[in-house]
């Protein structure tokens, strides 16, 4: 299995310039697992839009391995490890994602403002330095250490 984080261009301009990256997880060719964040230098954050892996390889380990090349990414990006990482967990897409991103290091994000539907949305919030230390002590776990995974920064 491979993870490449590349650089994209176009949203990076309607972005004010700021690095919008996406990561793509595949298997033998086939895509099994995406992701994307921004680095936002005027808010001194990171802001993951979207980690997603297919329903047949979740809780493989794969979900966490793409947010670690993610915010990897983001730090080779100039984001520092004591800026904050913000997203939004989606309960209807994925019931208990804020327990599963509680324990990564994330919190309730209240100010960070309105959602698309409220009640299933829920902005949370963590530091990056903290986050990235839980993620790879989750991935020396026994049950993910058969992820197998080359992780490339194009």
């Amino acid at each position: 299995m491979r993870v490449q984080v590349t650089t994209n261009k176009d949203r990076q301009k309607s972005h004010e310039g700021c690095p919008y990256f996406t990561a793509e997880l595949t298997d033998r060719g086939r895509t099994i697992g995406t992701g994307s964040a921004i680095v936002d230098f005027s808010g001194s954050r990171v802001m993951v839009y979207r980690v997603d892996v297919d329903d047949t390889n979740r809780g493989s380990g794969l979900g966490l391995a793409l947010m670690l090349a993610l915010l990897q990414r983001a730090l080779k990006e100039g984001a520092v490890d004591t800026w904050f990482v913000h997203l939004v967990a989606d309960e209807e897409e994925s019931p208990n994602i804020q327990n599963y991103y509680g324990r990564m290091g994330f919190m309730s994000d209240e100010g960070y403002g309105e959602v698309d539907r409220p009640g299933q949305q829920h902005p949370m919030m963590g530091m990056m330095g903290p986050v990235i230390t839980n993620i790879q002590m989750w991935l020396g776990l026994e049950r993910y250490r058969q992820t197998v995974l080359n992780i490339s920064h194009v």
